[in-house]
């Protein structure tokens, strides 16, 4: 009678893990990490989780059928207002974020162009560009330049078209690979997740309940 035992292995690191078990590595994008200032990578990435969180808030919100049900049965005109201020406050959150590393001669932005341009990586240049041509197709670009920002004239007329081509799902294609970029700079080869959660009492499902009994209570 032959007994098998199974040994329990622990590995220092997932690339350890990799070559023993003569798994393919994940792809890390390399470049020298020291370059990037800590201090404003922490607040850039602190402004791009509360833009997830919004993100969060509005899906759960205004694209399922069931709460949009609820809302309007509430009170439709209020949270059609919100709703339109949702996307508009999305749409400004990722326009700050896309803003090049610097606008005029002393004028400094926070943006993502700034962390990438301390990275040095082509790599990271390269996935930039192709975000960048995805944010441009949405025209979110051009609507916060002349409606969220200035109320330019000749597009309040209706002389000039507003050519907005964006959906939920394009905004949620441009902040994953946002959340790429950033999981790259930090060196992480897990893919995040751009969803938040939610505690429990304070989660979507929580609050429709409430309004729910609102309703039948008024």
């Amino acid at each position: 009678m032959s007994t098998n035992k199974s040994e329990t292995q622990i590995y220092a690191t997932y690339d350890e893990f990799c070559k023993a078990r003569g798994l393919i590595l994940p792809h890390r994008v390399e470049f020298n990490r020291s370059k990037v200032k800590q201090d404003e990578l922490k607040v850039i990435k602190e402004y791009f989780t509360n833009l997830c969180l919004d993100l969060t808030v509005y899906s759960d919100l205004f694209t399922d059928q069931q709460s949009i049900d609820v809302l309007n049965e509430f009170n439709s005109l209020i949270f059609g207002r919100i709703q339109k201020a949702y996307i508009e406050k999305l749409c400004l959150s990722l326009a700050c974020l896309l803003d090049p590393a610097q606008t005029g001669r002393n004028n400094e932005n926070l943006s993502l162009a700034r962390i990438i341009a301390q990275c040095e990586c082509p790599e990271l240049d390269d996935k930039y560009s192709e975000l960048l041509k995805l944010y441009e197709l949405t025209g979110i670009k051009s609507w916060r330049s002349k409606l969220l920002a200035h109320n330019d004239l000749n597009t309040l007329m209706g002389k000039k078209k507003l050519d907005l081509k964006f959906r939920k799902n394009d905004i949620e294609n441009i902040i994953e690979l946002i959340q790429e970029i950033f999981d790259d700079i930090s060196g992480s080869t897990a893919q995040t997740d751009i969803r938040i959660a939610l505690l429990f009492d304070q989660d979507i499902s929580q609050f429709l309940n409430k309004l729910k009994l609102s309703s039948r209570n008024s």
